[in-house]
């Protein structure tokens, strides 16, 4: 809905792709912040150690979600641009305005990162 009310914005010479990304990433950084604000628990929970060993699987993809959400914004967005919607690099670092071995790197950090706070054997430090 939004892209439809904004699409008089839109400029022709440039990436349709890139153009929609971006309005669905501010969406999505959006809904984020807005559920953040909902939040009842505070942000320290979000570290604590039965996250890297959940038991239910409701409870393996809250522990997901969390670690997911305490990743820096701008890794955030190129990790969930790269999965999520299959984009390439070149039209993640398009999106984002950032170079394009700008984005490979934040996707390989935050995979990295993820992987190191959800594996069954993760420190405290690790999750932090």
């Amino acid at each position: 809905m939004i892209a439809m009310q904004k699409l008089h914005e839109f400029d022709p010479s440039t990436s349709f792709l890139a153009w929609m990304s971006r309005i669905v990433r501010y969406v999505s950084l959006n809904e984020g912040r807005r559920r953040a604000r909902r939040r009842a628990a505070p942000l320290h929970a979000a570290h604590a150690p039965a996250a890297a060993n959940p038991g239910p699987p409701g409870e393996a993809d809250a522990a997901l979600e969390r670690a997911v959400a305490e990743l820096d914004e701008t890794a955030r967005a190129c990790l969930l641009l790269r999965i999520v919607a299959g984009l390439s690099y070149k039209h993640i670092a398009a999106t984002l305005e950032i170079p394009e071995g700008t984005a490979m790197s934040h996707v390989h950090r935050s995979r990295h990162a993820l992987r190191a706070r959800l594996s069954p054997g993760a420190s405290p430090e690790d999750q932090a």
